[in-house]
C-alpha cells in the first residue's frame, strides 16, 4: 500500500508491482477458497484480503500488534 502511494503514477514500475501483488494475494486466498469448498470464493478473497489490509495498517498507526488476535479470531468465523 505504501509503494502504490508513494509511486502513484500508475505506470510507474514500483506502483505496477504493488498491484500485480496485491492481485496475487487475491488470488492466492481466491484458491484457497475454492479448494476449501466454499460457495463464494471471490467474496471470501476480498473479505480476507480486506481483513489483511486493515490489520497490517492498524498495527503500524498503533504499534499494537495485538489486532493481529482479532484478525484471527474474526477470519474463523
Amino acid at each position: 500500500m505504501r509503494a502504490s502511494g508513494e509511486y502513484s503514477d500508475v505506470k510507474h514500475p514500483v506502483h505496477v508491482l504493488a498491484v500485480e501483488h496485491k492481485k496475487k494475494l487475491l488470488q492466492f486466498f481466491h484458491d484457497l477458497a475454492k479448494e476449501a469448498g466454499l460457495e463464494t470464493p471471490k467474496e471470501f478473497s476480498l473479505q480476507v484480503q480486506l481483513l489483511v489490509e486493515g490489520t497490517i495498517a492498524m498495527a503500524q498507526l498503533t504499534g499494537d500488534h495485538g489486532v493481529t488476535k482479532w484478525a484471527s479470531k474474526t477470519i474463523r468465523q
